[in-house]
């Protein structure tokens, strides 16, 4: 085939059209293109499981990888992609301290890969199944999605004649990288970056930073609203509060207490013994105020992000409270002590995880102990929650500190349970922290920073602006997006208007339309976002996506309208069954869109069905909670209950050919768990083909002559199956 580095010629007659992708999965588009009669030039894909499908089943179209990489590929007819986190609950560094990530919004400053904060300019949200459970010393184990990229280091080995008398193996470190969750391995050490103490930060002292951890450990606060009739007195009490720090300590260490309170500046009274612990009191307004900021609650409590930017004595002293009042110093079986301190606060254990790392340049590990909803003590019933425990290591083991960074290895990668993920757009860096990790955008429709009117090579503004770089650098004729139905939502619509205002600063004339497999013959309802783009005028886009043959059928309109750009997205536009078309040009020309529906008529002969215009295929409305919607259940007719899908039916639900997913990965079968999951991500290759054919129609009208016969010998071409 044509080298995919050298530009191709404009298509003309005699020659098959090309078709590229970004994104590609297992193939879905390049399938369907392929089968309308187009030829697949390249690919582009940098998951190992779906470039092993695209390996065995396009073996002549090269895999271009990292669409972040690529540079001027062979330039196609038509580009083609599917642009694509964390789970709720996962810790994001902000200026105020670790946040839960389902709680960031749109303003919010993050700490990115350079060391600052930068504002968060997009949210996204959305249901993933390609998720991975990571495991890297310093974190607990969290959730992410496979194609998220984190900030690593690949540990290698070189000889080294020096070590030694004969000489020994060293261990070297390549450059940070941007890999992705699916590509780690124990070969990578992500980075833990350290604070800089901040100058204009005001200290506070290290006998309050040590009150301060002790309370951490063992304190509370209140503050809350005094009566306001006074008993036995005349007058009343209005707006008036309690203002009192509690602070409780084992009775050996109450002089030590009290000693860090009166050098701090407050008067402690008389210390009152409260069962086996005795308890401080410190009356003052300005300590209750300073003490909101650190949370309310042993659940609660956290550390704000201005104490990262303390002197370094503070954040010792704060460190040294806290250990003082919930840790110890193991030494019992270990020929070097560790320090361990305990909390049921998650977000405390980072925050003071990031303190250690800071004051003792280590690499500091977080265990989770998941424990029961209740238990017993001393005869009562009560609640207990999960708690975490910090560990400091007396030195640096395994990790390592270079610069201002702790780098720690990954230890495990399993594969988890589908879920519901998050992601954040941040400004200009496009990083962010989570758990203390540095990791990048995994996808980012915002156009927030300085360079969101033109597609510049060389700049990391997110995936889709990589494929919009390719587009402008290759200069298709036609661009197609397959995406979920969520665009038209995220971010109040204004994702879905920057995809097509992007578009239209390249030249392309876009459109969208949402449809639904279920009208393309696929047994199932799964309705998806299609954004075509066109070098040159609207009715071309019309005509690729829109049909107005249909009325022949007399089915419903499924397009209720056409709105210009200007008018933006707005959600009470979306009637006619919820579908939209969207260009550029303006104006309003509702479409009716064939579909198809089951036959009223008796529906099988002999395992046969029949079907009839105006309606959707079958659906499979049964599946597997486990591995979300992209394992279904069918009835058994053996034994009458409900069993899943093998993963030939899961490949045939997306209209791929009998074994398409059944291919090595590393010298090994690929899994079932990631063959589901593959074909739960994957595009339906007869909406593919659809839209394919629709292309295909438009190419004479846009190149001129015809194509020719090729087009129709080529039509029913597929790859073979070994």
């Amino acid at each position: 085939m044509d080298d995919p580095m050298t530009p191709t010629a404009a298509p003309h007659q005699g020659r098959r059209p090309t078709v590229a992708g970004c994104f590609s999965g297992i193939g879905g588009l390049e399938l369907g293109f392929q089968r309308a009669g187009f030829r697949s030039l390249w690919c582009a894909e940098i998951d190992a499981n779906p470039s092993a499908v695209l390996a065995a089943r396009f073996p002549d179209t090269p895999n271009l990888g990292d669409v972040r990489e690529i540079g001027s590929p062979a330039a196609p007819d038509v580009l083609v992609g599917g642009f694509p986190c964390f789970p709720a609950g996962t810790l994001v560094d902000t200026a105020d301290g670790f946040r839960p990530i389902e709680t960031i919004r749109e303003g919010d400053r993050v700490r990115t890969h350079m060391g600052r904060y930068m504002p968060v300019v997009q949210l996204m949200k959305r249901d993933a199944t390609d998720t991975l459970n990571v495991k890297v010393m310093g974190a607990p184990e969290f959730t992410t999605t496979a194609e998220h990229p984190f900030y690593v280091r690949r540990k290698g080995q070189t000889w080294d004649p020096s070590i030694g008398v004969k000489g020994h193996y060293r261990r070297v470190w390549s450059d940070p990288e941007w890999v992705e969750a699916g590509l780690l391995d124990k070969d990578c050490f992500v980075g833990f970056q350290l604070d800089t103490p901040d100058p204009d930060q005001e200290p506070i002292g290290p006998a309050l930073g040590y009150v301060i951890g002790r309370w951490l450990g063992d304190g509370w606060v209140r503050d809350s609203r005094r009566p306001q009739n006074l008993t036995g007195r005349r007058g009343s009490r209005v707006e008036s509060r309690w203002w009192n720090v509690f602070v409780c300590c084992d009775p050996s260490e109450a002089d030590v207490l009290r000693s860090a309170i009166t050098a701090a500046g407050f008067a402690t009274g008389k210390a009152q013994r409260v069962g086996v612990t005795v308890r401080f009191r410190i009356g003052s307004k300005d300590l209750c105020k300073l003490l909101s900021g650190f949370g309310r609650h042993a659940h609660g409590k956290r550390i704000p992000g201005w104490v990262y930017r303390l002197p370094i004595e503070d954040q010792q002293a704060i460190w040294q409270g806290w250990v003082d009042a919930d840790g110890y110093r193991e030494t019992k079986n270990r020929p070097s002590p560790q320090v361990k301190a305990t909390t049921v606060s998650e977000q405390l254990a980072h925050g003071m995880a990031r303190i250690a790392r800071n004051v003792h340049r280590r690499a500091v590990s977080i265990h989770k102990v998941e424990t029961a909803d209740t238990t017993v003590i001393e005869v009562r019933t009560v609640n207990q929650r999960d708690w975490y425990q910090v560990v400091l290591p007396t030195r640096n083991r395994e990790a390592f500190v270079e610069g201002d960074w702790v780098w720690a290895p990954v230890r495990t990668i399993t594969e988890a349970d589908p879920t519901e993920v998050f992601n954040i757009g941040v400004q200009d860096d496009e990083s962010y922290t989570a758990y203390g990790i540095t990791v990048h955008n995994c996808q980012d429709l915002s156009r927030g920073n300085a360079e969101r009117r033109g597609i510049k090579e060389g700049t990391r503004s997110g995936l889709f602006f990589d494929f919009a770089r390719i587009a402008d650098t290759t200069r298709a004729r036609w661009v197609v997006i397959e995406n979920v139905e969520g665009l038209l939502d995220s971010n109040g619509g204004r994702d879905l208007a920057t995809v097509i205002g992007v578009l239209a600063d390249l030249g392309y004339v876009g459109g969208w339309r949402l449809v639904d497999a279920r009208s393309f013959g696929v047994p199932q309802a799964r309705r998806r976002l299609l954004v075509v783009g066109h070098r040159g005028g609207s009715d071309a886009v019309r005509r690729a996506l829109l049909e107005p043959e249909a009325r022949e059928w007399g089915a419903r309109p499924r397009v209720a309208a056409w709105r210009s750009a200007t008018q933006g997205v707005d959600r009470g536009t979306r009637t006619g069954g919820g579908q939209l078309g969207f260009d550029l040009s303006g104006g309003v020309e509702p479409e009716p869109v064939r579909v198809w529906r089951k036959a009223g008529r008796a529906q099988t002969s002999e395992d046969a069905e029949t079907w009839e215009p105006g309606g959707y295929a079958n659906t499979l409305n049964l599946y597997d909670t486990a591995v979300a919607r992209t394992v279904h259940l069918v009835i058994d007719p053996a034994s009458g209950r409900p069993r899943r899908l093998t993963e030939v039916e899961a490949e045939r639900l997306q209209g791929f050919p009998d074994g398409w997913t059944d291919v090595e990965v590393r010298g090994r079968p690929m899994s079932s768990t990631r063959r589901y999951e593959m074909c739960g991500n994957a595009v339906p290759v007869p909406m593919a083909a659809w839209i394919a054919s629709r292309i295909l129609a438009e190419l004479p009208r846009t190149y001129g002559p015809p194509i020719g016969d090729l087009v129709a010998e080529h039509r029913q071409a597929t790859p073979v199956i070994a």
